[in-house]
């Protein structure tokens, strides 16, 4: 799936347009740029918020990565104001770039914030069912695997499974005799 933010080229064009003929649309550059800085400085700031950092220190960071995308966002449109005629418009251009900047970083940051969720979510539901899930070698059915151990020496005896531990091992026991033996 391809990522299209043309629309927002489009109703660029609709608006501004009638003010300078040679208008390059840049509402998608901007909008690109935002969603990308808005989910570097959501990681980061869960990655602070991990390794214990201060408040004022996540904040400096998160702040930092914002405002270097507003000056590379105000270097790129800066060269599309220049085209405009009269100062009412490239006061208007100007608004409706620091809108569409500020309305996009508030969506992409909750965006950010709800993915890194989710995906936190789904890897905790993992890791409980792979560690205390149900037992895969009996299908959830109450029969237990046997197996057969050969011993060194030449004997062998049939033993049946005792439980799993936590790493995934199987432990197998002989009721008969106590011995037990771990695959």
């Amino acid at each position: 799936m391809k990522l299209s933010l043309k629309f927002l080229n489009r109703w660029e064009n609709s608006i501004f347009k009638t003010y300078s003929e040679s208008h390059q649309p840049i509402s998608s550059f901007v909008a690109t740029t935002v969603m990308y800085a808005s989910g570097a400085s959501v990681v980061s700031l869960f990655i602070m918020q991990m390794c214990n950092t201060q408040k004022s220190t996540q904040d400096t960071v998160v702040g930092s990565i914002i405002g270097i995308v507003f000056l590379i966002t105000a270097y790129k449109v800066y060269r599309v104001i220049k085209n405009f005629r009269t100062i009412g418009s490239k006061i208007g251009f100007t608004a409706y770039i620091l809108l569409l900047f500020g309305i996009s970083t508030c969506i992409f940051v909750t965006l950010a914030s709800i993915a890194l969720m989710i995906v936190l979510a789904l890897l905790a539901i993992w890791l409980v069912f792979s560690l205390i899930g149900s037992d895969s070698s009996s299908g959830g059915s109450g029969k237990k695997k046997k197996i057969n151990v050969r011993y060194s020496d030449g004997t062998s005896e049939d033993m049946e499974e005792d439980g799993r531990g936590i790493l995934g091992e199987t432990y197998y026991k002989n009721k008969n005799s106590g011995n037990t033996y771990v695959d």
